[in-house]
């Protein structure tokens, strides 16, 4: 005896302690007994319910599914019948509650992993909230294809990278949205000269104070930035000056039509072009 005694408390020791079937409370199980197993003990078994497990395995589906359905009816008034006393409000307090609690503690948890919006959908819930024709930045991280697509909780990845991305857009919108109060802003003034200029397509030399831009071809367009001097961080209204005239070809004609000078505004971030 002593041997089987400590074969079965050496197995029971070896399942882990969220397997192990826990009784059913004793204040539970007296209102079982008093008011439902008439109709619901393994003899009787009234709509295949039977109610006189004292142990239930909560960790089987079918256990989870009797049971379910035996709060269900408690909460709807069905159990006992009509024909019968109604629970008092003490006892479906406490059927209710323990059954409540067992099921959600022991059902496994469905459903898609929490997720963050793909790039697509927070461009589109931007468009949505704010701006119709709203365009993340260049330089936005995309997103992983899992299985085939790029909107599956497991492949959208957090990254510091995303969090990142995610976040100065974020402020920049809500900067845009809801100004912040800025003080006066203060008149200033930028000069650049030739030798700040950087060429883009060109061939040119310094003569003095003028940076002179040549070519050989048929095609005379040339252009030049000045991509650090001249930076813009703030609204509002500009006057520009800019000195610039044409010259002579080698041979020393000049050229028939006039030559037109154009300035442009651009975001830093874009290309020369």
């Amino acid at each position: 005896m002593r041997r089987i005694h400590w074969l079965i408390t050496a197995l029971v020791a070896s399942i882990p302690a969220g397997l192990i079937a826990e009784p059913i409370p004793a204040n539970v199980q007296d209102i079982l007994s008093r008011r439902c197993l008439e109709c619901h003990d393994e003899l009787t078994a009234k709509g295949d319910i039977v109610l006189e497990e004292t142990s239930p395995d909560w960790t089987q589906e079918k256990v989870r599914k009797h049971w379910l359905k035996a709060l269900g009816a408690v909460e709807k008034n069905l159990m006992p019948p009509l024909d019968e006393e109604p629970l008092s409000a003490e006892e479906k307090k406490t059927l209710s509650q323990y059954l409540d609690t067992q099921l959600l503690a022991h059902t496994p948890k469905g459903g898609t992993l929490p997720r963050r919006l793909t790039k697509a959908e927070y461009e589109s819930t931007i468009r949505d909230l704010l701006w119709k024709n709203f365009e993340l930045p260049l330089g936005f991280p995309g997103d992983n294809e899992y299985h085939g697509f790029d909107n599956v909780g497991e492949g959208l990845v957090v990254s510091p990278a995303h969090l990142d991305a995610y976040s100065k857009v974020a402020n920049q919108l809500a900067d845009l949205a809801f100004p912040p109060k800025k003080g006066p802003i203060e008149t200033k003034s930028w000069q650049a000269g030739p030798e700040d200029l950087a060429l883009s397509f060109s061939a040119s030399t310094i003569h003095g104070e003028t940076l002179r831009l040549v070519s050989g071809s048929r095609d005379i367009m040339r252009s030049c930035t000045w991509p650090s001097r001249i930076e813009i961080s703030d609204s509002g209204t500009y006057q520009i000056a800019v000195t610039a005239s044409k010259f002579l070809s080698p041979k020393g004609r000049p050229f028939a039509e006039p030559m037109i000078l154009e300035v442009y505004a651009r975001p830093v971030a874009a290309t020369d072009r």
